[in-house]
């Protein structure tokens, strides 16, 4: 596998509480990331960076929900406002430092997003839903492959007896080993990377004959 030329978020989606904003912007002031800032008309702020082919942007835009600030439902009692954000966006990346803040922004804050690894002569197009990685996917001008896809999880003991359990068990333990190759995918060197695809199709067929 060559040199990985590029990373994209073509698409970033967070929800976000109140406190959950401002620990999003502390983290990127943390990593050292010079931000601008934008407060609209409408209070939803925009923040973004642009410098030496790395960029990116997020709208943070405010809902407000009302409720009575009472546990006895009396009438007069003060009305309370809960404010949270839908953060959209997206950005692109040759700094492989300021990618994987975006992604574990994206994990940590149980985002969803569509992350885009450009490579030469081919792209690896991750999908991300509440945080956690769930379909792989190589293009190439040839085609495209599936690396890795999860399928939604059942409940972890269903009601089936002793063999259920044992399979709920087993499910439990195989999605935690997948996690563990997925972190391992995304820390690893390019050579290192076929190898791990081949153990994550493994282990996505033994998930599949599970479920199935």
């Amino acid at each position: 596998m060559g040199r990985r030329i590029a990373t994209e978020f073509e698409t970033i989606r967070l929800a976000l509480g109140g406190k959950d904003a401002e620990e999003l912007l502390r983290r990127l002031r943390e990593a050292g990331i010079p931000l601008y800032e934008h407060v609209l008309k409408n209070g939803d702020l925009e923040v973004g960076y642009s410098a030496l082919h790395n960029a990116f942007y997020l709208r943070l835009i405010q809902e407000r929900s009302f409720a009575p600030d009472d546990r006895e439902g009396r009438p007069e009692a003060p009305v309370r406002a809960t404010v949270r954000y839908r953060a959209i966006g997206a950005g692109q990346f040759t700094d492989g430092r300021l990618a994987e803040v975006m992604r574990r922004l994206v994990a940590e804050f149980r985002g969803e997003a569509l992350m885009k690894r450009v490579y030469r002569g081919f792209s690896v197009f991750y999908h991300y839903e509440n945080g956690q990685v769930v379909r792989i996917v190589e293009r190439t001008p040839a085609g495209e492959r599936i690396i890795f896809e999860r399928r939604p999880r059942r409940p972890a003991f269903a009601d089936g007896g002793p063999e259920e359990a044992s399979r709920a068990a087993e499910r439990v333990l195989l999605r935690a080993e997948v996690d563990r190759w997925l972190d391992r995918r995304n820390a690893a060197r390019p050579e290192e990377i076929p190898a791990i695809d081949a153990r994550l199709r493994e282990l996505a067929r033994r998930l599949i004959a599970l479920e199935g």
